[in-house]
């Protein structure tokens, strides 16, 4: 049966489940009409909220997309705080949030995830030709690379998952 974790009327938006399944980190405008910002809620082994969201982010404008990484200590996520969409990782309680992606040139960033042995990040962006494509980033900023060559728009991209017998 569905229940609510989150009450704000404002309502939430791209849940994102930490991998051992305690948390789960929102996108929500409930902080501030307008932007957004990246809230965690914590969960119990029966689903149920312990208590409130706890705002994670807070930037002069929004903060979004949030993904977390396969080991739980990280989450990354967008955010237009420098006034284009930019990559940002903090750790999972919502501490020491760090710019991954210093210079590209007004280039929009958007939905990042990490890979499966957290060294890299995914993301898609229009940082060449104004066509959104893929890319991954080194998990402290660095060795940006462009993975695809679609002559159509990447919406998004993840890594293959590790198998279960790994």
């Amino acid at each position: 049966t569905p229940s609510a974790l989150t009450q704000s009327p404002e309502g939430e938006r791209e849940p994102a489940w930490s991998p051992a399944g305690g948390k789960i980190a929102v996108t929500s405008d409930q902080g501030s009409a307008g932007s957004t910002e990246i809230y965690i809620v914590n969960v119990t082994d029966d689903g149920e909220a312990l208590g409130a969201a706890a705002q994670a982010t807070d930037a002069d404008r929004s903060s979004y997309a949030p993904s977390w990484s396969s080991d739980g200590r990280f989450i990354t996520f967008a955010s237009d705080r420098t006034g284009d969409g930019d990559i940002f990782t903090m750790d999972g309680q919502g501490n020491n949030e760090q710019l991954m992606t210093i210079d590209d040139q007004d280039a929009e960033d958007r939905r990042p995830g990490f890979s499966p042995d957290g060294r890299w990040i995914t993301f898609v962006s229009n940082r060449e030709e104004g066509t959104f494509q893929t890319y991954v980033i080194r998990n402290n900023g660095t060795n940006v690379q462009r993975i695809t060559l679609n002559p159509r728009v990447d919406v998004s991209a993840q890594f293959r998952p590790r198998s279960l017998t790994e």
